[in-house]
């Protein structure tokens, strides 16, 4: 398997976090705003991440923390920093696709406004389904 699932439980009943497992470009959300990073702002919250192929390697400390929790290197599992601040880690509720954001292309938060339909997540060809058993 070439990312990372990892079932976790919320207030709305299960949930599954998946990323790409590429931790060294993962630079956080609000990290991603280092120009290094590569992020465009057009301003009106209309912002572009660039490709993996376009930046660099994250700092392995990008200095954000999540619930006293860091940025894991290559972890077994998610943590809050994984969970709330990654921005190559999404939350899969019950019934969704199991998919998480492809940074091997440019990432838009406004896909509509660059002539895209929506963004281009990584599929597993898989649904989450909750009350199944994990593993």
């Amino acid at each position: 398997m070439d990312h990372l699932e990892t079932r976790i439980a919320r207030r709305t009943g299960a949930a599954l976090a998946v990323c790409d497992r590429n931790c060294a470009r993962a630079w956080g959300v609000n990290g991603r705003n280092l120009p290094e990073a590569g992020t465009i702002d057009h301003g009106d919250d209309d912002v572009i991440y660039l490709a993996d192929g376009e930046t660099g390697d994250a700092p392995r400390d990008p200095g954000t923390y999540e619930g006293g929790q860091g940025k894991p290197f290559h972890p077994a599992t998610h943590n809050l920093w994984c969970l709330r601040e990654c921005e190559r880690c999404a939350i899969v509720e019950d019934g969704e696709p199991v998919a998480h954001p492809d940074f091997s292309v440019r990432v838009y938060n406004q896909p509509w406004r660059h002539g895209l339909d929506h963004p281009r997540p990584v599929s597993t060809g898989r649904v989450f389904r909750a009350d199944a058993p994990s593993g």
